[in-house]
């Protein structure tokens, strides 16, 4: 068989869903709701084209006719949702992606003669497998091979030496497009890069914060389409600001604004104000030309954007009590929006995977968050720091057995990229989930927006920079001078400390 070039397949996947959304189309022309109408299908692993699988992309670093004998290579990954079905899979059930995690492992299985052992944690803390590799370090214990771990949980204790290298091993090819360069710049320090993900973690599509807006209600009210408004450069803060007063109403004529009004913005707390830092182009740490951090932090730039968030969060918006944790901001949000109760909303795209919006009775679409002002050139996504990375534990002392484990994680990535994504971005989030043409570009151009922050992903490590802008928003009041004068003081300071231990580190 021909083998296809993978823009080819996309091209030939996007055509197959375009004539299939006018199909459905066609059925509910006299609807009265334009293109917006398209129901979500119930598409399997058949809708997965086998060209998927005979494409050309291969690895340039991994040879052919590697063989392990048999080996068996234990992979852990945390029992969480939106991660817990990235490498766990133990037979074809039926389920898009569960199939299609399971075929990847057999082909990664076969080509290179391994076993795949995957298991979960046994609860959802991520924390649990950071603290394992610590304590294994001391015991002298080999636990795993390959940890797939939340980057906020394990990327502050790299520099306690718990994870090997990725850059010395010369069959991980971390520049090839199936791995993540965004995030390999962002996370790598000086010589060294301890955590990669890309095509290999779902979560890299899964935990991206972005805008979800109702149509119907947008009709309702006369308003354009937010497609149109971020097409033409103009889906600012101020703009979303302006939406708040269109669709506030006291449902329950209490007089007050509570949980049953119906509003033109729903958030949460926490989490749901880092976006920002990308959305607005808030940069915390660049990098010099031999790849180590600096500060760059603009006050005034700060401040502005805090302005308009105190604007947006404390105007007549609905701001969720507190949860405690993320998935429970995350499923009020849902139901509230779900409920048509909010115009618009910050969540993550994992969210079009909950039953609440499977089974939504108006039209959902998505967009990128708003930029700071019209100035700013570019829409940036934020990538939710929840999102996995892999790493392969300095346990794995053996110089051999570390360049088997990396050819096993470049061969998921390469598989991943031919079978896994095909079905979750192209069947899945633009086939099933997303309901309109336009918003399957919106998911393009929300995905290739992606800006990551190393002074975002090592925050712990920094003293909690990023945390500074939540507890600023939470007090309701602009003290971007003061609070940042001491948070940015104590980040150097630890930058500073941080990187000398990376540099003894690489010393060797």
């Amino acid at each position: 068989m021909k083998k296809i070039p993978i823009r080819l397949l996309s091209l030939i996947v996007a055509l197959l869903l375009a004539l299939s959304a006018a199909a459905a189309l066609s059925s509910c022309a006299n609807s009265g709701q334009g293109d917006d109408t398209t129901a979500p299908q119930a598409i399997t692993n058949s809708d997965v084209t086998t060209a998927a699988e005979e494409t050309e992309l291969v690895s340039k670093t991994l040879p052919a006719g590697l063989d392990y004998g048999g080996e068996t290579i234990v992979i852990m990954s945390r029992n969480a949702d939106g991660v817990n079905d990235e490498f766990l899979s133990e037979e074809i059930v039926g389920d898009l992606i569960k199939d299609s995690v399971y075929k990847r492992n057999k082909v990664v299985e076969k080509q290179l003669n391994i076993v795949v052992d995957a298991r979960l944690t046994a609860s959802n803390g991520a924390s649990l497998i950071t603290d394992e590799l610590v304590a294994s370090l001391k015991s002298g214990d080999h636990l795993y091979d390959i940890i797939s771990n939340s980057t906020y949980s394990t990327v502050n204790k790299t520099s306690e030496g718990i994870l090997r290298n990725l850059r010395e091993c010369d069959y991980i090819d971390l520049s090839a497009p199936y791995w993540s360069k965004g995030y390999s710049d962002a996370i790598s320090v000086g010589q060294g890069q301890y955590l990669a993900t890309g095509a290999i973690s779902l979560s890299m599509y899964r935990y991206m914060f972005v805008t979800f807006f109702n149509s119907n209600m947008f009709e309702e009210k006369n308003q354009p389409l937010l497609y149109g408004v971020v097409d033409s450069g103009d889906w600012t803060l101020d703009y979303q600001i302006g939406l708040l007063d269109v669709f506030y109403d006291d449902l329950n004529g209490n007089g007050s604004a509570d949980e049953n009004d119906c509003y033109g913005f729903a958030t949460n707390h926490k989490s749901y104000i880092d976006p920002y830092w990308s959305s607005c182009d808030l940069p915390i740490l660049v990098k010099n030309s031999d790849n180590w951090f600096e500060m760059q932090f603009d006050t005034d730039r700060v401040s502005q954007a805090v302005d308009k968030i105190l604007e947006l969060y404390w105007g007549k918006t609905y701001i969720g009590e507190d949860e405690g944790s993320d998935p429970g901001y995350q499923a009020r949000m849902t139901r509230i929006f779900s409920e048509s109760r909010a115009a618009t909303c910050t969540m993550r795209l994992l969210t079009v995977e909950t039953e609440d919006i499977k089974n939504m009775n108006d039209v959902y679409g998505i967009i990128p968050m708003p930029k700071l002002n019209a100035d700013q050139a570019e829409y940036h996504t934020f990538m939710h720091d929840q999102l996995s990375a892999v790493g392969i534990p300095f346990s794995v002392t053996d110089e051999a057995r570390f360049l088997m484990i990396g050819a096993v994680l470049e061969a998921m990535a390469v598989e991943s990229q031919k079978t896994l994504v095909p079905a979750y971005y192209e069947v899945a989030l633009k086939g099933r989930y997303l309901r309109s043409s336009q918003a399957v570009q919106m998911l393009d151009l929300i995905y290739d927006s992606v800006k990551m922050d190393g002074g975002v992903l090592y925050t712990s490590a920094l003293g909690s920079i990023h945390a500074t802008l939540r507890t600023i928003i939470d007090s309701k009041t602009n003290t971007v001078a003061s609070s940042f004068k001491s948070s940015v003081k104590v980040a150097e300071k630890n930058l500073g400390r941080l990187q000398d231990t990376f540099r003894d580190m690489q010393k060797g």
